[in-house]
């Protein structure tokens, strides 16, 4: 079974294969476990951010996005070891871990519904990378609370700037991106892809990872420059 390394010792879990396209969000059992992961965190002080699609609904619709499939939420690359350490926790309250990518990204499940930690850390430029995901430091370490589900979550401080560099000047027009109608036969492809990641060595898994990640951070510099346009032009109004 693949595993995790805490302060406290191994974790071993079961793979839940999770992949773009597997589900339809779930609006009520996603509002209970995200309301039950931040008692978790909130009772080791351990920071994080709406990031992504969940912010993009919290701040556009007042709610999850209807075509989303999941929880999207940003931590420190600092704080990581201390999110693993906090797993017997979520455990506790009836998450079960599904995956863990070793580029930075953990995934936790309860009542069918999961939730991506996104784990970022600095690479120069005040700029930080989760996976080849590249978002603007001052996103992640600038923020303010927001009102959300009834509670206060953080937030970039800037997060009208960050869902332009995320999503560009229309991110105000909802995109449904997929119509949840994947063929059997690539759920199936996908499924055993997901399995044979867990199981490759780590000297093969970064050696790919990295392949990937390099393609994706240049997709992602590519939107940051975009944003950089814009928001000149904007200053100069």
């Amino acid at each position: 079974m693949p595993k995790i390394d805490t302060s406290n010792g191994i974790i071993r879990y079961k793979l839940t294969p999770l992949y773009p396209g597997i589900k339809v969000i779930n609006k009520a059992k996603a509002t209970e476990n995200l309301l039950v992961l931040k008692s978790v965190l909130d009772r080791q002080q351990i920071p994080f951010l709406l990031i992504a699609g969940t912010l993009l609904g919290a701040v556009r619709e007042g709610d999850f996005i209807a075509h989303d499939e999941d929880i999207d939420l940003a931590f420190l690359a600092e704080d990581k070891q201390r999110v693993l350490d906090a797993l017997p926790a979520m455990i506790e309250a009836g998450f079960a871990i599904a995956r863990y990518n070793r580029r930075g990204v953990l995934s936790v499940i309860r009542q069918g519904e999961y939730i991506d930690l996104y784990f970022f850390r600095q690479i120069g430029d005040n700029r930080r990378s989760c996976d080849g995901w590249v978002v603007l430091e001052p996103f992640l370490t600038e923020v303010l609370p927001f009102r959300f589900k009834g509670v206060d979550f953080l937030v970039p401080n800037a997060y009208h700037d960050y869902l332009v560099s995320e999503y560009g000047v229309d991110w105000r027009t909802p995109v449904v991106w997929n119509d949840y109608q994947m063929p059997w036969w690539k759920k199936i492809l996908l499924t055993i892809k997901e399995h044979v990641k867990e199981w490759l060595p780590d000297w093969l898994y970064f050696r790919l990872a990295r392949r990937a990640e390099h393609q994706y951070e240049q997709r992602s510099n590519e939107r940051l420059e975009r944003y950089f346009v814009w928001k000149k032009q904007k200053e100069n109004e």
